[in-house]
């Protein structure tokens, strides 16, 4: 059995560890980006664009997969449009649990934000985006008229706004953020516990910071579970029947 890992997550390279040694699996694993934390089976750095089922065979962009485990991160909202092109019940994923449960703090996309900090006249605002993100948050700010300093932490730098790097897989900073740039309101996409959201929320709540949140896409597929052991459980029981 060939398997497509979507990865780019911590819980993707979890599951490498767990199946790589596994009898009759053979994982193609696949990242948009190097990895900054080595996976314990060779990868492919490429975006994919296409995905397409037919005579029992998922085509990956020429590569035959039988089964897909989507560990991308929550809100990698292209690889969902990927995946309608398959059969659900081919599709493992992996859904994180939300964190912002309060109607008040959650919106469901980028021009809801911008209206949400608009309607706050917000002056200074902390995002933490992520550069694309980031680049979103400014075209529906234009959208709704609105303007604001903004400081976002990210990888990349992102025109318009002022850039606070930011390195994988590290969120110790996120308070300190807070209380040296006192900022008006905070924004974060609800990426679950494992994407450091409790945190920020905890730290908003601490130092009564408003804060608004992107709410969390659903993963496409029937086969859709919230840790990597049932994951793991789910596949080797495929295996054995």
């Amino acid at each position: 059995m060939r398997l497509w890992v979507i990865a780019g997550t911590t819980e993707a390279r979890m599951f490498c560890e767990m199946v790589q040694a596994v009898k009759d699996v053979e994982l193609y694993v696949t990242l948009l980006h190097e990895p900054l934390v080595r996976y314990p089976v060779p990868v492919v750095v490429r975006q994919v664009t296409s995905v397409r089922e037919f005579d029992g065979c998922i085509d990956v962009e020429g590569v035959c997969v039988d089964l897909i485990a989507d560990f991308s991160h929550p809100h990698a909202i292209g690889i969902r449009r990927l995946l309608e092109n398959v059969d659900e019940e081919k599709v493992i994923a992996y859904q994180r649990k939300e964190v912002v449960k309060r109607g008040d703090r959650l919106v469901g996309s980028y021009v809801e934000m911008a209206k949400w900090l608009k309607r706050m006249g917000v002056g200074n605002l902390l995002a933490f985006l992520g550069a694309k993100g980031g680049r979103e948050l400014l075209r529906s700010m234009m959208v709704v008229g609105y303007r604001a300093k903004v400081y976002l932490r990210s990888i990349r730098k992102v025109e318009g706004t002022v850039h606070i790097p930011f390195v994988i897989d590290t969120f110790e900073n996120v308070e300190d953020l807070v209380v040296s740039l006192r900022p008006d309101a905070v924004v974060f996409k609800d990426s679950g516990v494992e994407g450091g959201t409790m945190e920020k929320v905890s730290v908003c709540e601490r130092y009564d910071v408003p804060y608004v949140a992107l709410s969390m896409p659903k993963k496409f597929g029937k086969n859709v579970f919230f840790s990597v052991d049932e994951i793991v459980e789910f596949l080797l029981r495929r295996l054995i029947k």
